[in-house]
């Protein structure tokens, strides 16, 4: 008895306390999104692929949200911002990812962020169960080694689901607001940087 007494309380001292919580480990979140299209199995994660195409710099991302008119009808359509409507030529996706491709690859380039806000509920285009659209305010923050551009609207995306279920932008119309501390629009950045 006394033996298996002395076991017990060496086992009683030896453990730690049941019943004390433990510091809690900072949970495990992927920073960086899945390869290929997953990001685009739904309306919602198009528009976050579109954003991390921004904080990775990635090109392709950035294209791949883009409706190209062979694989994917129908073809992606740009409609500037009035200010800057007189400054554009015919815009295609060819047009988009010179313009991407020459603002990623920058030197001066540190950090850019796109921000999609006052996003409204996605609704169904026409009878069609395959096209959706949105509209949205955005604000594109541009840090580079000795300045920062600032660029803000609002814009509608109208978007089609592929044979393989993935979301594509057909359509993409910009629009200014009334603030002017800013430097304009997207429309203004794409003209800027093509």
């Amino acid at each position: 008895m006394k033996k298996s007494l002395l076991i017990a309380l060496v086992f009683l001292f030896s453990c730690t306390n049941p019943f004390v919580t433990r510091e809690p480990e900072p949970p495990t979140v992927a920073t960086r999104p899945q390869p290929g299209n997953t990001l685009q199995n739904n309306p919602d994660s198009l528009l976050l692929k579109l954003q991390y195409a921004f904080r990775d710099k990635n090109v392709n991302f950035y294209t791949d949200c883009l409706s190209d008119g062979e694989r994917v009808t129908p073809a992606f359509y740009f409609i500037p911002s009035q200010n800057e409507a007189q400054r554009f030529p015919f815009w295609s996706r060819r047009d988009e990812y010179y313009y991407f491709n020459q603002l990623a690859t920058n030197s001066d380039l540190e950090k850019m962020t796109l921000q999609l806000f006052n996003v409204a509920d996605w609704t169904f285009v026409g009878a069609s169960q395959d096209t959706m659209q949105t509209n949205f305010s955005y604000e594109i923050q541009l840090k580079f080694k000795l300045r920062r551009e600032v660029y803000q609207g609002e814009g509608v995306f109208k978007i089609v689901r592929s044979s393989q279920s993935l979301w594509y932008i057909y359509y993409w119309e910009d629009f200014e607001t009334t603030s002017g501390a800013n430097d304009s629009t997207w429309s203004t950045l794409k003209i800027n940087y093509r």
